[in-house]
């Protein structure tokens, strides 16, 4: 991204980040976030966030969120299963629209961060879309 003579990285997990916390600034602080990670696949390339819930969730584990070839999101909750010394996975959702990450990660964790501050007009939802260059998308 480029503003003015400035050249702007962000990486993909810190894109997640921001998007969450635009959606809904409470989210993190709702889910007990803590421990994010960045995801690095095989190939060595960082494709996605990781992060654990905890506190007054229903359901504590990770949620990974991480970026597909259709330049939508894919999310899965797992939890440790520390008999076979694995990880489980509970829950899995593809092609997600960055507008539903809070929706889909709430069902997931078994939470409800329904504040007053999250984007709920659909012109708030395609101003996000434009800002995070997701204009294309419906």
């Amino acid at each position: 991204m480029t503003n003015n003579d400035y050249t702007f990285e962000l990486s993909i997990a810190d894109a997640i980040e921001t998007q969450i916390k635009t959606l809904d600034p409470y989210a993190f602080w709702a889910w007990g976030v803590k421990d994010l990670t960045t995801i690095i696949d095989n190939d060595g390339i960082e494709n996605g966030l990781r992060f654990k819930t905890s506190g007054l969730v229903k359901n504590k584990g990770y949620i990974t969120v991480t970026l597909n070839p259709k330049d939508y999101y894919d999310v899965s909750f797992t939890k440790p299963n520390y008999r076979s010394a694995k990880w489980e996975e509970l829950n899995r959702q593809e092609d997600v629209f960055f507008g539903d990450l809070i929706d889909i990660i709430d069902n997931m964790v078994g939470s409800n961060t329904s504040s007053a501050t999250r984007i709920k007009s659909e012109q708030d939802l395609k101003d996000a879309a434009v800002y995070f260059g997701f204009s294309n998308h419906k």
